[in-house]
């Protein structure tokens, strides 16, 4: 990335951290033989779809003008840059998912869904007021699914 992003770009890396998230809970939803568990990463999986065609759409709506256009300072991209490659790192360093125990799985799925958290936090003052709100209810879905996987491994445990 550039040493200064635009929303451009931001979009660009919440897309993949959406497509990085749909890819994990597949891969989870498969191979877990809980299947209270399995029932929530599909539906996960179908919720960072969903994600990933808003964060489309809203990439697909800048103009060639405002793409050009550059919307963080060098510390604000720094930071930007930070939580991105947390998110994928965090997915990285797991590296086959299907080397995870459950409780590895959900534990992993709850860092990513609170570093995703923290960038549509981060970039919501940023982007164009058009946009906050789609930014701002992704980012309140993704608490959400922050604590049902909170939720799923208090149950998990209490057994």
């Amino acid at each position: 990335m550039t040493d200064i992003l635009g929303a451009f770009e931001v979009f660009k890396v919440a897309e993949k951290i959406e497509v990085n998230g749909t890819d994990f809970y597949s891969k989870q939803a498969q191979i877990t033989t809980n299947k209270e568990a399995s029932k929530l990463f599909k539906r996960l999986e179908k919720a960072e779809i969903e994600h990933r065609k808003k964060f489309h759409e809203m990439h697909g709506d800048i103009s060639p003008e405002e793409r050009k256009l550059k919307n963080f300072s060098g510390d604000q991209s720094s930071y930007l840059e930070a939580l991105a490659d947390e998110n994928v790192f965090a997915l990285r360093e797991i590296g086959d998912y299907s080397n995870l125990n459950l409780n590895e799985a959900i534990y992993a799925a709850i860092q990513v869904e609170q570093t995703s958290i923290d960038l549509y936090e981060a970039i919501k003052p940023v982007v164009e007021r058009r946009h906050r709100k789609y930014v701002s209810a992704i980012a309140e879905q993704e608490y959400g699914h922050k604590k049902a996987l909170l939720n799923l491994a208090k149950h998990l445990h209490k057994k």
